[in-house]
């Protein structure tokens, strides 16, 4: 099993600043076999070259696809790529403005962030024969703060 952890979104408080998010997101893509991974980077690959990067002067070239800033034609191009089955979408949406002081804090974001992931991650049904795991975190988080989310 293949689990992708990214997060959208900040853990900025300040929302007097123009950047800030109202709500930040951690979604996991799961992959039950290594065939699906595989099918979802074909996918990407292939929206990639025949949706963003069409040969065209003066573009800049577009290496990952964000939801945010994509149209819908792109993303219906594809989910229509993506394998029919073997993958799994959970995700957790935090108010922002409902967050009390103490976890907004440097230390209490760190606790903030580790609780949601753990929360979202014990949504997941695993299989009691299921021989292993591999964890894809988005990068970032420093080596101290990837250890602490490991020991959650």
């Amino acid at each position: 099993m293949f689990i992708y952890l990214d997060e959208s979104g900040d853990l900025g408080f300040d929302f007097n600043k123009q950047k800030t998010s109202r709500y930040f997101v951690i979604t996991l893509l799961v992959c039950h076999r290594k065939q699906v991974v595989d099918g979802i980077n074909t996918a990407v690959k292939r929206t990639l070259k025949n949706k963003l990067n069409q040969k065209k002067q003066n573009k800049r070239v577009v290496t990952e696809l964000k939801g945010a800033e994509t149209n819908l034609v792109v993303k219906e191009y594809f989910a229509r790529n993506l394998p029919d089955d073997g993958w799994d979408i959970y995700s957790v949406t935090l108010n922002k403005a409902r967050v009390e002081a103490h976890l907004q804090t440097k230390e209490g974001k760190k606790k903030l962030y580790n609780y949601l992931a753990r929360f979202i991650l014990e949504k997941i049904p695993f299989a009691e024969d299921l021989p292993w795991v591999n964890l894809i975190v988005d990068r970032c988080k420093n080596n101290e703060e990837i250890k602490d989310f490991i020991a959650m």
